[in-house]
């Protein structure tokens, strides 16, 4: 499986400065996210799913990460097989005990599979 980082803009039409800037923010979210710390949400090549909950749960962890990091534009994080497939997010159950998946965690403003970031993920769309 493999964790993206998906940022806001047309990066062929961004100023070389503005590009490796992006690139640096991408590799900061990621390794933020994979690596040990309290953000991590992929450890040793395994999805947490508390820490997917949680990230779902609380708007605010998005808004405490980019801070941490010091990220300035708004991202979405979603994950795809070995084949390029989206993996869809387990961030809950419903009242009958059926998983919600989301095609993403992050920013609305970002479009998936020609969606909002955090939409309910449907397998027939």
């Amino acid at each position: 499986m493999v964790i993206l980082i998906l940022f806001f803009g047309i990066i062929s039409s961004m100023s070389n400065p503005r590009r490796g800037k992006l690139s640096k923010d991408a590799e900061l979210i990621t390794k933020a996210l994979t690596g040990e710390g309290d953000s991590a949400i992929v450890k040793d090549n395994r999805v947490e799913q508390s820490k997917i909950e949680e990230f779902a749960i609380d708007s605010d962890q998005y808004e405490a990460l980019k801070q941490q990091l010091g990220v300035q534009g708004d991202f979405c994080i979603y994950f795809e097989d070995n084949e390029g497939n989206l993996v869809p997010v387990h961030v809950s159950e419903d009242a009958n005990g059926n998983p919600m998946l989301v095609n993403g965690l992050g920013s609305d403003g970002a479009i998936i599979n020609d969606h909002p970031c955090g939409a309910q993920y449907n397998p027939n769309d």
